[in-house]
């Protein structure tokens, strides 16, 4: 079985996850409190001591995305692989109301505009090819897409459980 830590947004920042891993482990993986790409694409300083490389040393990150355009999230992904992400979550799983208003999180996939176009594509190219040809790895949702909408979208991959999944931290 692979456990896997969720993040609880002010609580499991870089400076938890590296306590739990060194004085607890047994995780295989710690999912990032969730970024929100800017539209003029920077990453706060916040979102920057979470993704940081040398903040997650030791231990296997993975950074979780919370986007509405594709565009947002194929230039957070890019610099994510360019830090050396192996795996990034499109997280399209978050229920909180605010989140849902704006479209992103379980908000998105009630769109059906947004399953169209350079969302296919992030969709359904692997990440190991980010550098050169951007892709995205997809997360589980509570709201579901139109019918037919997106045929590749798998939640979470074959060996990330989705949230909620037994051995989901």
């Amino acid at each position: 079985m692979k456990i896997a830590f969720a993040p609880m947004e002010g609580l499991t920042g870089a400076l938890y996850r590296q306590a739990h891993c060194r004085w607890f482990g047994g995780v295989d993986r710690y999912f990032i409190p969730f970024i929100t790409p800017t539209q003029d694409h920077r990453f706060t300083k916040r979102e920057l001591r979470e993704i940081l490389p040398e903040h997650n040393r030791g231990l296997t990150a993975v950074p979780q995305l919370l986007v509405r355009r594709a565009e947002d999230f194929l230039w957070a992904a890019g610099e994510l692989a360019a830090m050396g992400y192996p795996e990034i979550n499109l997280n399209l799983g978050c229920p909180s109301g605010t989140v849902v208003a704006k479209g992103k999180g379980s908000g998105f996939l009630g769109l059906p505009e947004g399953w169209s176009g350079s969302w296919t594509r992030c969709l359904t190219l692997p990440l190991r090819r980010l550098h050169q040809d951007p892709a995205g790895s997809a997360g589980a949702g509570g709201v579901r897409p139109p019918a037919g909408a997106v045929p590749a979208l798998s939640p979470g991959g074959a060996d990330c459980p989705p949230p909620g999944a037994e051995g989901h931290v």
